[in-house]
């Protein structure tokens, strides 16, 4: 039950970009919503003081996150459109670039928290959580 909470709590985190240390402090300063700093981060927890960095030049590899993501998003469009409507090329092209376009700020955001909390080498701390440290 214990292993069960965790897991929900690490989903949430991502979901909620959120620190990976203590789940409470927000990673990103502003909205994915505000185009002109979107991608801004902190660069440490507001909350637990955990560093956003663990090395210099850390999220280039979430280029390679973000990557796939975008495959993956193209793969599902191209199915449903050939599925459902069977149009020409030129289509393809285009709903797939605009939705790249207009979920560039998600994509870029999610492919950073996921990098962080799967190659970071953050693990929750429940007393940093709780704030008894």
């Amino acid at each position: 039950m214990k292993r069960m909470d965790k897991q929900n709590s690490v989903s949430k985190a991502i979901i909620d970009e959120k620190c990976p240390r203590c789940h409470h402090g927000n990673l990103f300063i502003t909205s994915a919503y505000k185009l002109n700093g979107f991608y801004k981060m902190h660069r440490q927890c507001p909350v637990c003081n955990q560093t956003y960095e663990p090395e210099p030049g850390f999220y280039f590899g979430a280029m390679f996150v973000a990557y796939g993501l975008l495959v993956i998003m193209a793969m599902i469009i191209w199915l449903a459109l050939y599925f459902l409507f069977h149009p020409g090329i030129e289509v393809y092209i285009i709903v797939i670039s605009i939705l790249n376009i207009l979920l560039l700020p998600f994509i870029f955001r999610y492919s950073r928290v996921l990098f962080l909390f799967c190659f970071g080498g953050i693990k929750y701390n429940e007393k940093r959580a709780k704030g008894k440290i």
